[in-house]
């Protein structure tokens, strides 16, 4: 192989290896936007998940509160 197709190769080459690097630099910035929306999805859930327990907590409490209301009376009859 001559000097000149060894040359000829190692530009290929470079050329190549330029080319790899832009698609993954491509596709590593597609890659985070992904990671951004998913990110914001998922803080959006935790959001929401907090208010349904916030929610599911205050239902309880009002059930417990009913609850004892009605074994109260329950008992103030029966006496």
């Amino acid at each position: 192989m001559s000097f000149e197709e060894r040359m000829e190769f190692l530009r290929q080459s470079i050329e190549s290896h330029d080319r790899q690097i832009g698609e993954l630099t491509d596709k590593i910035a597609l890659l985070g936007d992904k990671i951004a929306i998913q990110t914001a999805n998922i803080d959006k859930l935790v959001q929401v998940t907090n208010q349904d327990a916030i929610a599911i907590q205050t239902l309880a409490r009002v059930a417990e509160r009913h609850e004892r209301r009605l074994d109260r009376l329950d008992g103030g009859s029966a006496s």
